[in-house]
């Protein structure tokens, strides 16, 4: 098909000669691309106005430092179709660009402190390695059960804390 042949063609032109594996997941995530095409009347049109309201969202949420993959992963998965792990993949790579302006404009404003931040972010990336890992080995269901009582998880406790806030308050 078209899609896989120009995502090919410029991965080829881009990196040289792609492996082989690497190019059949990327081809795998243009498939998905196009399927999500395909689940929409109006095709190619419709599915890019949905990534654009998902960006859009999802920056605010990101850029306001709440979480952006809270929007973006369960929307590209229900509302295009696009399998969770690449949702995922898609999600880290727009979090780079909004993570940087957001640590510009965030800093600009004071809000960034740097007092023990290497405590947080050792850990953080040692155990993002260890969680990419797992992801690759546990099957698709699982992650979704673990990513969706994550989401369900936060969401009880903002509202626990929200109501104890309101109640201190009065």
């Amino acid at each position: 098909p078209w899609f896989v042949r120009d995502w090919s063609a410029f991965w080829w032109r881009v990196w040289g000669n792609f492996p082989q594996k690497n190019q059949v997941k990327m081809d795998y995530a243009c498939l998905c691309c196009a399927h999500a095409r395909s689940r929409h009347k109006n095709g190619a049109a419709m599915v890019i106005l949905w990534l654009i309201l998902i960006g859009l969202f999802s920056g605010v949420i990101s850029g306001m430092g709440l979480g952006g993959g809270t929007i973006m992963i369960p929307a590209l998965t229900i509302l295009l179709g696009i399998p969770q792990t690449v949702a995922q993949g898609i999600n880290l790579l727009a979090f780079i660009p909004t993570a940087i302006v957001a640590i510009i404009i965030h800093s600009q404003n004071g809000f960034i402190q740097t007092k023990n931040l290497m405590c947080i972010i050792m850990p953080g990336v040692l155990f993002s390695v260890i969680g990419a890992s797992i992801t690759k080995i546990i099957p698709r269901n699982i992650v979704r059960i673990i990513f969706g009582a994550f989401l369900i998880a936060i969401a009880i406790w903002q509202f626990i804390t929200f109501f104890m806030l309101k109640k201190n308050k009065k």
